[in-house]
């Protein structure tokens, strides 16, 4: 629908949607996501954190570690293919246990697990859509670049702090028999694992290699500025798509290559994600057109230089239907009315209005705008 529009190029928004480089970056990490996920190295990890000795020392303290492990490998993992590897992982765990689904334990471990990989899956922009379309949809509305530590720092410790109430709020309100993981034998876990082999090995190193590529140029940039900026010159794509070609041609103990590049593109990539970032990426291209888009911001700049009167009715629409969705959705009004300065007239106005009704209110009858507008403009907009 967009190539009908005039103002809109149709090779524009294939170049800025499904040819940008937030869509190849999905492809190439989801394959060499699959590739790690097709070695036991994330059993080995949630097998490390739960046989530490704290892990062992009661069925919360278990759980505890066994969330914490899938939180720790989302950093850096897909969240799709880590949440079905760690599946397999739970599944095992339930038969072990003779849990029924249901239950409120592994209701718990199956609720756990999930948020454990969603927060896990925030708090870094490595190998994750979400965060990369984010940084890239802000940078090409600002200008301005959020480096990947300054994400992270930002997210990790909302992040823990978001776990820690997790455990809370399972300890305290949904309380469930944690008698049957008293039972859970951990060395039945371990018993079929394989040693480390010649795929496994590489597989990771290759994976590491590709994280590293993604950090450094954000912690070596005061130290290290040239490389930092060479590396990044590159794009966030190179990295995976290195990764990819290793991993093609690099072969195991059997002489097959490492990726089987047919069936990680097949199996491996999850083409919601991507179709639906390059739908993203396409509107928000048509939104931010210099002809046809819409900024609310220049809307009364603009109608401020030519029609102060336009400008005050504007303005004061905006702050009676600000006060409207405040009233409607129960939120705090008076924090609303000492943040923006709000008038009793306008609070009045907007209980008085029907839900129904959308016109727009009689700004004669109202006092100018405050000063607090443009902060209100800011805010809207970017909520």
């Amino acid at each position: 629908a967009l190539a009908f529009i005039p103002e809109l190029n149709f090779s524009k928004i294939l170049a800025g949607s499904v040819g940008s480089q937030i869509v190849t970056f999905l492809i190439f990490t989801f394959m060499c996501s699959y590739t790690l996920a097709r070695t036991p190295f994330m059993k080995r990890v949630a097998v490390w954190f739960i046989t530490r000795k704290l892990a062992r020392r009661s069925p919360w303290w278990f759980c505890t570690f066994y969330f914490m492990s899938m939180m720790v490998a989302a950093w850096i993992m897909s969240p799709t293919v880590l949440f079905v590897t760690y599946i397999a992982i739970s599944e095992e765990i339930f038969a072990m246990l003779h849990l029924e689904k249901g239950s409120r334990l592994a209701s718990m471990i199956m609720v756990g697990q999930t948020m454990a990989c969603c927060l896990g899956s925030g708090m870094t922009p490595i190998a994750h859509d979400g965060p990369i379309l984010g940084l890239g949809l802000y940078e090409a509305a600002t200008g301005q670049n959020i480096s990947y530590t300054s994400y992270m720092g930002a997210c990790m410790p909302v992040g823990i702090l978001v776990f820690i109430l997790m455990l809370v709020l399972f300890r305290f309100l949904l309380k469930p028999d944690m008698s049957p993981l008293a039972d859970l034998d951990i060395n039945k876990l371990t018993a079929g694992m394989p040693p480390v082999g010649r795929k496994e090995s590489i597989v990771c190193g290759v994976f590491l290699c590709v994280v590293a590529l993604w950090v450094l140029p954000s912690l070596t940039m005061s130290f290290l500025p040239g490389i930092s900026k060479w590396i990044s010159s590159f794009g966030i794509t190179m990295p995976p798509l290195l990764g990819t070609i290793v991993l093609c041609i690099l072969t195991d103990e059997e002489g097959k290559p490492l990726m089987d590049y047919s069936d990680a593109l097949a199996h491996g990539v999850s083409w919601v994600c991507v179709i639906m970032s390059a739908a993203v990426l396409a509107l928000s291209s048509a939104l931010s057109n210099s002809q046809i888009g819409f900024t609310i911001q220049q809307a009364f700049l603009d109608l401020s230089d030519k029609d102060a009167l336009s400008a005050q009715r504007m303005q004061r629409s905006m702050l009676v239907a600000v006060a409207r969705g405040a009233h409607d959705h129960q939120l705090t009004a008076r924090r609303w009315i000492q943040r923006h300065d709000l008038l009793p007239d306008d609070l009045a106005l907007a209980k008085r209005q029907p839900r129904s009704s959308r016109r727009d209110p009689d700004v004669h009858a109202l006092p100018p705008p405050s000063n607090s507008f443009l902060s209100i403009s800011v805010y809207c907009s970017c909520s």
